[in-house]
């Protein structure tokens, strides 16, 4: 007589439940989504490594037993499903987090090797360092983020190499079956003994490395002096050439600044020699140390809008129309304005109705210390302490859900505004910021956004006879952290 199989859902897969609309099966490995109904969610969720297929098709009626059956079979076949000789137990949510928690930016420390001049941390952690989270402690949050059903985690610091610890961190994070989505340094301490690691976990996160010019000496300046200029700069590009020999997808960050505009499209080129999947680039925000440099660091507003009408020429000139539609070298994403990737799918326009923080409507951020805020940049709004409270409690708390619940059609600056559907108000903590009112406009996004998309966007756009394609669907072009 055959033994008794029991069939446990892989490892791998995860439900995640946004909402009655949108339910799914996502896969650590890959990360993508496979779209479920109530009634597959409800099968799914039995696949906890306890029963057989028998014991789980008695559960349905005659008439539903062949369609449950076809997609049991179909799971199995997929590798989304293992049988096991024992029972296995596979812990699933017993109840649905709503609103539901997609992500959470996670500062593993503190402590950094550099003293960049736009951080926008070190206030945070001024008074603060070293009171980092431990590993127990850590480990238990990410207990309450699996039970919450998290999807994925962002990891940075401070700069995460400087803790010890960090690969039994995430190695923390993998045996949850938490997706480690992305992992940011500044390359100084990346060595090929960690690359290594980091290819062995499943779906290895995206990583993001700083770059902020074209020479040692430009990229030094907002750096800091720990290091020496070629310390800084070569580091960096070391470590984008290993990560990329390994096949992950590398990502540099820019910080504008009136010293380095001149050098982005010489950077440009740079980063397309170096096989750079992802450039990003955006002014210092007005937080942080970022406010002890602003005479320095301030940006130049015409400055940096002539710098992306350039840039983006050079980029457009790159764009290849294929039968599959655009190509290009590396993803550019020009802060809110402008994504390669707007050039291949539909670009959504906000309405009134929705809410104003859409970018981290699903995500909030856990600070070294256990602080958790509703995103990297909402310092004064601290909703909770994972030392203190759970992270559950602290997430569907009021101070934690009231700006994320924020109507764009609740910032009465922005309603006459011709450029609305296009910034959907800009960034709530950057209006607090600097006019004390998270109801307030925001003027970084005023200074660049209308001329951006009324004179610069368009005449490119048609000099280089590609268009956009916009959408009312629920979905942004990009949901990255």
């Amino acid at each position: 007589m055959p033994r008794k199989k029991f069939i446990r859902l892989a490892d791998r897969y995860r439900p995640i439940r946004y909402h009655d609309d949108y339910i799914a099966l996502f896969d650590i490995a890959t990360n993508n989504e496979f779209h479920l109904d109530k009634e597959q969610l409800q099968l799914i969720m039995q696949l906890d490594g306890t029963k057989s297929l028998s014991e789980i098709l008695s559960g349905y009626d005659r008439s539903s037993r062949c369609h449950v059956r076809n997609f049991m079979k179909d799971l199995a076949d997929s590798g989304l499903t293992e049988q096991t000789e024992e029972p296995r137990l596979r812990a699933f949510p017993k109840d649905w987090v709503e609103p539901y928690l997609e992500g959470l930016l996670l500062d593993v420390t503190s402590l950094c090797n550099l003293s960049c001049a736009h951080c926008y941390v070190s206030n945070f952690a001024a008074g603060k360092k070293g009171d980092d989270l431990s590993l127990d402690e850590l480990l238990r949050v990410f207990d309450d983020l699996s039970a919450m059903n998290v999807r994925d985690v962002t990891v940075t610091g401070g700069e995460p190499l400087m803790r010890p610890d960090i690969r039994q961190i995430i190695a923390g994070l993998v045996e949850r079956s938490i997706s480690v989505g992305s992992f940011f340094t500044n390359g100084l301490g990346v060595t090929e003994d960690f690359v290594d690691f980091l290819s062995a976990i499943p779906h290895p996160p995206r990583i993001y490395i700083s770059l902020d010019g074209l020479t040692p000496a430009t990229n030094a300046l907002i750096r800091g002096s720990s290091h020496s200029p070629e310390q800084l700069f070569q580091g960096a590009i070391d470590a984008m050439r290993l990560f990329r020999s390994r096949g992950f997808r590398t990502v540099v960050n820019t910080c504008l600044h009136p010293h380095n505009l001149a050098e982005i499209p010489g950077m440009y080129e740079l980063l397309k020699s170096l096989d750079i999947n992802q450039w990003r680039m955006a002014v210092p925000k007005p937080i942080g140390k970022f406010e002890e440099g602003q005479t320095t660091l301030k940006p130049d507003w015409p400055a940096v809008l002539d710098m992306y009408e350039k840039l983006l020429d050079l980029h457009l000139a790159d764009v290849r129309l294929t039968k599959d539609g655009p190509k290009w070298p590396l993803l550019l994403e020009l802060e809110m304005l402008f994504r390669s990737d707007m050039l291949n799918k539909p670009v959504k326009l906000y309405r009134p109705d929705e809410v104003a923080c859409f970018y981290h409507r699903h995500r909030c951020s856990l600070k070294a210390n256990g602080d958790v805020i509703s995103c990297g940049y909402f310092e004064h709004k601290v909703a909770g302490n994972v030392r203190q409270k759970s992270f559950r409690e602290i997430w569907l708390s009021p101070a934690m859900q009231e700006i994320k619940m924020m109507k764009i059609s609740e910032v009465p600056d922005c309603q006459d505004c011709e450029v609305l559907e296009v910034c959907g108000t800009g960034c709530r903590a950057i209006a607090q910021i600097l006019r004390g009112d998270d109801r307030a406009k925001d003027d970084y996004c005023c200074a660049v956004v209308p001329e951006f998309h009324k004179r610069i966007l368009p005449a490119l756009l048609d000099k280089h006879k590609l268009v956009f394609e916009v959408t009312e669907a629920n979905r942004y072009f990009s949901n990255e952290i």
